[in-house]
């Protein structure tokens, strides 16, 4: 974990470009995500979010009442805020999140899990953010590389304990 905050503390990962976006929000995935389960008084939580570009996408389609970045590296927070003044952000590990459970309508967590060094404890932590009176998890994404489309996991129908 200490290697990752140092590697994207010295190169946060900014790759905003606009066919890219135009790509992911009508192509992939996400962009059926958004449309199908985040609304305008959704609270969102993107752990893992990094220079917040999954945040620009949304926000430009849907003004949540809270949106809230989680990522280990500062530098890809301050960049993250930067491009998207009206989020929240909080510097912390995706095992040791400081948001109260119950917290999230939206649990996303997109492109993190092959960096985390306990993905089991990661899965716990993101899954204990969101509403108990949800009657499914298929809010909550786990790991994807949603760009190239090769890969996209979704959670559907399980119901929490």
């Amino acid at each position: 974990m200490n290697k990752e905050k140092t590697f994207y503390d010295k190169h946060p990962f900014f790759y905003y470009d606009p066919e890219k976006e135009k790509l992911v929000m009508e192509t992939f995935p996400l962009g059926g995500f958004v449309k199908k389960y985040i609304k305008k008084d959704s609270v969102v939580v993107d752990v893992g979010c990094g220079c917040g570009i999954k945040a620009s996408y949304i926000l430009k389609r849907v003004q949540v009442r809270n949106y809230t970045g989680i990522d280990l590296s500062k530098e890809s927070l301050k960049i993250a805020q930067n491009f998207n003044p009206g989020i929240k952000i909080i510097n912390a590990s995706n095992t040791e999140l400081p948001i109260l459970s119950n917290f999230a309508d939206i649990v996303i967590s997109d492109g993190v899990i092959h960096h985390t060094e306990l993905p089991t404890l990661h899965l716990k932590k993101s899954l204990e953010l969101q509403r108990k009176g949800l009657k499914s998890i298929s809010q909550l994404i786990i790991e994807s590389i949603y760009f190239t489309g090769l890969a996209w996991g979704r959670l559907e129908n399980i119901k929490r304990n």
